[in-house]
């Protein structure tokens, strides 16, 4: 992911960066998913 910078904002002890995406590419895996403070993987369940 390519993005170049539009803002920047201060967060207190952090720099915010508001950025916009100019180029996007994917390649092979699974993507990575951080949820509830944890990483892990994407798993599609089928609601039959």
């Amino acid at each position: 992911m390519d993005c170049e910078p539009e803002q920047e904002l201060d967060g207190g002890d952090h720099l915010i960066v508001i950025a916009r995406v100019v180029r996007m590419s994917t390649g092979p895996g699974e993507p990575l998913v951080f949820h509830k403070g944890r990483l892990g993987g994407y798993r599609d369940t089928d609601a039959a």
